[in-house]
């Protein structure tokens, strides 16, 4: 869930699941123990100004600093995710004159932020359990762990969920559900709606990016709501202590997505590429360098592996070449969110003028290729079970990219 952005329906309704009801129970404890917010800003920022009214100024720096910490926290994690991925090109631009990006290592930084909330959230625990009584430190841990929380999933949907809170989400709910309404409106009067229209519609509806917003939306903020009576519920029940339960809970979601293996693309060199060709039963000096052979997959073994984030597969691939055979491993398990990064690479080569062939054996591999958006994007002859017609599209796109020789005039 953590091994890349979210660019389906379905890995961004995981997240807010997962994650909203974190932030419902988080900000739920933390106005019982503070007084305050430590993920809902607008009512810390309306907070200040009733202070400031008031004239009670050492109040007014308190929330202030509180707002501040949740600011510094979604920092953090902006630090953290861009400053890796600028040092993997930075230095793959040194070293070999091209992008190249490490996905093991970028998909860590990921997990890295969940894992300093959880900290974070175990250490309000025991400062509190060992009589800490500093009110400043005691709102300053959870903040930065909300923080931190609601700008990672942030950058992971792509600024589609937010889990920390709600004010956005009931806005944006209000006017996905109007539009909603006008389609539905719309949808009746070009039918005469009896019992087949009915089910004609709400199947058609399921499918609807509106509806399916809706049904995000709407899930966000239940689960937040409903993570907010939890944490009232837990906080009667064991006081601070209660923030143990989201702080086990963030631990086994990056322990389960650690114990997952996560496959790897890697570029083969001169030397393996050769010994791939002829496994092929090419001659491999009859590739040109124009022609990348990479490969997609994990360390061996029959363990199915993860993919990594497909979106940036593309940064991979060398500017010199003009088609890359990307060769799948029968343990990789691809889903639909693969499948739509693996969509967006692919949008990004044809802008560079490099044609993607995508070979792969298993069966399952292909069909799920062949049927998703991907895979008609792709076209039937860029998606090959046998790497021998690979090589042979690749030599036919490089040999109609490049440009005829001028002819003499005898």
């Amino acid at each position: 869930m953590l091994s890349g952005q979210a660019y389906t329906f379905g890995k961004k309704a995981r997240l807010a699941v997962s994650l909203a009801w974190v932030g419902g129970f988080v900000d739920a404890v933390g106005f019982l123990e503070l007084a305050t917010y430590t993920s809902n800003q607008t009512g810390n920022t309306a907070m200040i100004g009733q202070r400031l009214a008031e004239g009670n100024w050492r109040a007014a720096a308190y929330v202030y600093f509180l707002v501040t910490m949740f600011l510094i926290g979604a920092m953090l994690s902006g630090v953290l995710i861009e400053s890796a991925r600028r040092a993997h090109l930075r230095l793959s631009r040194t070293a070999t004159g091209h992008v190249h990006l490490h996905p093991r290592r970028y998909v860590g930084v990921y997990t890295a932020a969940l894992a300093i909330q959880a900290v974070l959230l175990g250490l309000t625990v025991v400062y509190h359990r060992s009589g800490g009584d500093n009110v400043w430190l005691r709102g300053m841990l959870p903040c930065l762990a909300m923080g931190l929380q609601n700008a990672t999933i942030t950058r992971i949907s792509g600024s589609i969920v937010r889990t920390t809170h709600v004010t956005g989400i009931i806005t944006d709910l209000g006017l996905e559900l109007v539009q909603f309404l006008y389609w539905l409106t719309d949808k009746a009067k070009l039918r005469n709606i009896g019992t087949r229209g009915l089910s004609r519609v709400a199947r058609v509806t399921q499918r609807h990016p509106t509806f399916q917003r809706l049904v995000l939306l709407g899930g966000i903020w239940t689960t937040f709501l409903l993570g907010a009576v939890l944490g009232v519920v837990v906080w009667r029940w064991g006081g601070i202590t209660a923030l143990l339960l989201p702080t086990g809970f963030l631990v086994a979601m990056i322990a389960l997505e650690r114990m997952t293996p996560l496959a790897t693309v890697n570029a083969m060199d001169r030397a393996a590429r050769d010994k791939a060709f002829l496994s092929f039963g090419v001659e491999p000096d009859l590739i040109p360098d124009s022609v990348g052979i990479y490969r997609l997959g994990g360390a061996g073994g029959h363990r199915r592996v993860r993919t990594p984030d497909l979106g940036d597969l593309h940064l991979h691939f060398k500017p010199a070449e003009r088609a890359a055979i990307l060769v799948l491993d029968n343990d990789v398990a691809l889903d639909d969110n693969a499948l739509a990064g693996l969509e967006r690479s692919l949008d990004a080569l044809r802008q560079s003028h490099c044609q993607l062939i995508v070979c792969t054996a298993d069966t399952g591999q292909f069909m799920a290729i062949s049927r998703s958006p991907v895979g008609h994007a792709l076209g039937v002859a860029n998606l090959c079970s046998d790497p021998e017609f690979a090589v042979a599209r690749a030599l036919d796109c490089v040999g109609s990219a490049e440009p005829s020789p001028p002819s003499t005039n005898t």
